[in-house]
C-alpha cells in the first residue's frame, strides 16, 4: 500500500470504519486494472466511416458521420463513449478500462490525494470505477449522458431533470454544447479575452481571475426573477426554459407530472403568462450592471460598453470603434484606401498601346463584373442561376457569330482568320456565298444577285453530309490545340503527381482534353448547320440566321467541364461588348471620348480591389497577391 493510501486510512479511521477504508481501496484497484469484457457494459466499439453522405443520427445534428456504432451512426462530437472516472477529467476512458489513458499512466496516488482531502459524506456516482460526484439523481453527468444514450437509463430518474446533463452554452442565441463553466469554446474565450482586456487597464486594481469569475458567473446564471440556478440553454435554467418556451419532454411526461411539486406547478403556470419582455430585461440588466463596474474601473470605458460586441452579423468580439471589433474596422478603413489605390494604378494604361487598351479595359471589366456578382450573390441581391454560364455564353457568341458570318471587320482580323481555320470554312467562300447578296450588291445588268447555293463554293458535299465529316475532322484539329493546353501545365505545374500516379493522370488529363475538343467541333458545326439549315429552308440569307447560330452554340458547351463553361463565358463577353460597342458607335448612337478606356479600367480595378478576396477565384487572388502583396487583398 502507498503512503498516500496509507494516509488514507488513518484520516479515515477517525470518521469511519476501517472497512470503509479498505473497501475504498479495493474499489481504486480495481478501477486501475484493465477488464477483458465487463458484464453489463454496453458495446461502444467505433467503426471508421467513409462515405461522406451520411449524416449524423443525433437529433437536429447537421453535421457528417464519422462513426459507426451499434447505437447509431454520429459525428465525432456526439460519438458515444465512456467517460473517464477521474474526478475532474473530461477526457474519455481508455479501450477496456474505467479511466483514460493519462490517469493510467499517473496511477493511483493522485487518486487517493483527492480521496483523502475530499470530506466522507460527498455521494459519489454508483457506477463501477467512476469516483466523480453525484449529480443528485445518482450518477455523474458523464454517466448520465451514456446511461441516456444506451437506453439503460433507471425509470426512477426524472428525464426533465437529467435533460440538464446535456448543458448548452450559456452565452446569449448560442446553439452549441458547453464545454466548460457553462460556456462554448468560442464564447470561453472571448470571455477571457474579454477579461484580460479589463485586467490590463492601469486603473484596475482586480485581478486577472477575479475579472473572469466575475464575468462567467453572469453569464451562466439563470436570467429568470429570483432565480439562482445555473443557466442551461438560452440564459435559462432548465425548469424556466420549458416554462417560456411552454415545452415538455413527450417522451417521458409521466415522470415529469409525477416529480412536480405543486409549487413547480404553481411556478409553471405564471410563467406561461409571462412575455419575452422579462428576458430582454434581464438581459439588459446583465450586460448594465458590467458596464457600470467597467465604468469604475475606467470613465472613459463606458463609451465602449454600450456596444459591447460587434455589430456585423456572427462576429463575437468586441467593440472598439464605431460598433465594430478592431478587425472589421479595419476593413471598413482599408476600403476605401485599396479603391484609391486600385483606382490609381489603373493609369497605368497609359503607357501600353492605344490599340490594345480597349481591349485590356474590356477584359478586366468583365472580371471585375465577375468579382461584384459573385459578392451581389453572396449577400441576396442578385439570384442565383443554374445555367447562367451557358446562357451568357449563347448571348455573347449571337454577336460574335453576326460579325462573323455577316461583317467581319467587326473582328480582331487574326481572331477571324483562327475561327476559319478551325471551322475549316474559307473567306472567299462566305464572301462569294452569303455576304454579296446580303448586303445588296448587283449584278452586271443591276438586278440583285440570284440565291446561291452553298456548292461549291461554301462546301462541296451536302450540307448534312459536310456537317458530319467536319465534325470529325474539326475532332483532330481541336485535339492539337486542346493537347497542350491540358498537358503543358500538369507538366510544368504539377509534375510530382504526374510522376506518382503517371496512368491515372494522364487518363484524367486526356479526358479533359477530349471534352474540350468536342466542345470546340461541336461549336463549328453546329453553326454550319443552323446557317445551311436556314438558307435551303427560306433559299434567302437573314441576319437573324446568325444571330440563331450563335445561340445554338450554347448547347456544344455542355460537352466541357462545369469549371470551364465559366472561363469560355469570360473569354467570349468581351469580345462580344466590343461587337456591340462598334455597332452602337456606327449607327450614332454613341460617341468615343478620349481615354475613356482608361477610366473604365481604373473604375474596374478599384471595385476588384475593394471586394472582399473570399469572392475571387483562386488564381485570379494568387495573381493578385504575387502583383501587389499578400497584404493588400
Amino acid at each position: 500500500m502507498s503512503e498516500t493510501a496509507s494516509s488514507l486510512a488513518v484520516d479515515n479511521q477517525a470518521g469511519t470504519e476501517v472497512t470503509d477504508t479498505e473497501e475504498t481501496i479495493r474499489m481504486v484497484d480495481a478501477a486501475y486494472s484493465r477488464f477483458s469484457n465487463l458484464e453489463g457494459e454496453p458495446d461502444l466499439t467505433q467503426h471508421k466511416i467513409e462515405e461522406k453522405n451520411e449524416r449524423c443520427e443525433y437529433h437536429s445534428c447537421p453535421n457528417r458521420a464519422r462513426v459507426s456504432q451499434a447505437y447509431g451512426k454520429f459525428c465525432n462530437r456526439h460519438v458515444i463513449v465512456a467517460p473517464c472516472g477521474f474526478p475532474g477529467c473530461r477526457d474519455k476512458a481508455a479501450e477496456q478500462a474505467v479511466m483514460c489513458t493519462k490517469h493510467l499512466k499517473e496511477g493511483k496516488d493522485a487518486l487517493y490525494k483527492i480521496l483523502a482531502n475530499r470530506p466522507q459524506n460527498v455521494p459519489v456516482c454508483r457506477q463501477f470505477g467512476c469516483f466523480k460526484n453525484d449529480q443528485g439523481r445518482g450518477y455523474c453527468r458523464g454517466h448520465e449522458k451514456l446511461l441516456m444514450a444506451t437506453g439503460r437509463l433507471p425509470p426512477h430518474i426524472n428525464k426533465r431533470r437529467l435533460n440538464s446533463a446535456y448543458t448548452m452554452c450559456s452565452y446569449p442565441d448560442c446553439n452549441r454544447h458547453s464545454q466548460r463553466n457553462h460556456l462554448c469554446r468560442t464564447h470561453g474565450n472571448l470571455v477571457k479575452n474579454q477579461a484580460q482586456e479589463l485586467a490590463e487597464r492601469p486603473e484596475n486594481e482586480k485581478k486577472f481571475e477575479e475579472i473572469l469569475d466575475r464575468m462567467q458567473k453572469e453569464i451562466r446564471r439563470c436570467t429568470h426573477e429570483n432565480c439562482t440556478k445555473n443557466s442551461q440553454r438560452d440564459r435559462l435554467c432548465t425548469l424556466h426554459y420549458y416554462e417560456k418556451h411552454k415545452l415538455q419532454k413527450g417522451s417521458s411526461g409521466a415522470a415529469s407530472k409525477g416529480s412536480m411539486t405543486e409549487g413547480k406547478i404553481h411556478a409553471n403556470q405564471l410563467g406561461n403568462d409571462r412575455n419575452d419582455r422579462e428576458q430582454e430585461l434581464a438581459d439588459a440588466a446583465t450586460v448594465a450592471a458590467v458596464a457600470a463596474e467597467v465604468k469604475q474601473v475606467s470613465p472613459t470605458a463606458s463609451g465602449k460598453m454600450k456596444k459591447y460586441f460587434c455589430k456585423v452579423d456572427k462576429c463575437d468580439k468586441q467593440a472598439q470603434k464605431r460598433g465594430l471589433c478592431k478587425r472589421h474596422f479595419r476593413l471598413q478603413e482599408v476600403l476605401g484606401t485599396t479603391s484609391i489605390a486600385g483606382a490609381v494604378s489603373g493609369s497605368a494604361l497609359l503607357l501600353d498601346s492605344p490599340s490594345r487598351r480597349s481591349t485590356i479595359s474590356l477584359y478586366i471589366f468583365v472580371r471585375m463584373l465577375d468579382v461584384v456578382c459573385r459578392h451581389l450573390m453572396s449577400i441576396g441581391v442578385i439570384p442565383t442561376w443554374r445555367y447562367s454560364s451557358e446562357t451568357l455564353f449563347a448571348i455573347s457568341n449571337a454577336a460574335i457569330m453576326y460579325a462573323f458570318v455577316v461583317d467581319p471587320s467587326l473582328l480582331p482580323k487574326g481572331y477571324y482568320q483562327w475561327i476559319c481555320r478551325i471551322g475549316a470554312v474559307n473567306h472567299y467562300g462566305l464572301e462569294y456565298t452569303i455576304r454579296q447578296r446580303m448586303s445588296g450588291q448587283l449584278d452586271a445588268h443591276g438586278q440583285p444577285l440570284p440565291f446561291r447555293l452553298c456548292q461549291p463554293h461554301y462546301h462541296m458535299e451536302s450540307c448534312v453530309t459536310h456537317a458530319i465529316k467536319e465534325w470529325i475532322n474539326g475532332l483532330g484539329r481541336s485535339m492539337q490545340i486542346y493537347l497542350p493546353v491540358h498537358f503543358l501545365p500538369a507538366m510544368i505545374f504539377r509534375f510530382q503527381q504526374l510522376q506518382g500516379a503517371l496512368v491515372s493522370t494522364t487518363a484524367r488529363i486526356s479526358y479533359s482534353a477530349l471534352c474540350s475538343s468536342a466542345f470546340l467541333t461541336s461549336y463549328q458545326t453546329v453553326v454550319k448547320l443552323v446557317v445551311c439549315t436556314g438558307r435551303n429552308a427560306f433559299h434567302r440569307d437573314f441576319v437573324a440566321t446568325s444571330l440563331m447560330a450563335g445561340i445554338a452554340t450554347g448547347g456544344s458547351l455542355f460537352f466541357e467541364h462545369t469549371k470551364r463553361r465559366f472561363e469560355l463565358m469570360l473569354y467570349c463577353f468581351p469580345r462580344a461588348l466590343d461587337i456591340v460597342w462598334q455597332l452602337l458607335k456606327r449607327r450614332g448612337l454613341v460617341r468615343y471620348v478620349k481615354h475613356s478606356e482608361v477610366v473604365l479600367f481604373c473604375l474596374s480595378m478599384a471595385l476588384i480591389m475593394s471586394s472582399p478576396a473570399r469572392h475571387f477565384k483562386p488564381t485570379y487572388l494568387r495573381i493578385l497577391r504575387f502583383i501587389f502583396g499578400g497584404d493588400i487583398i
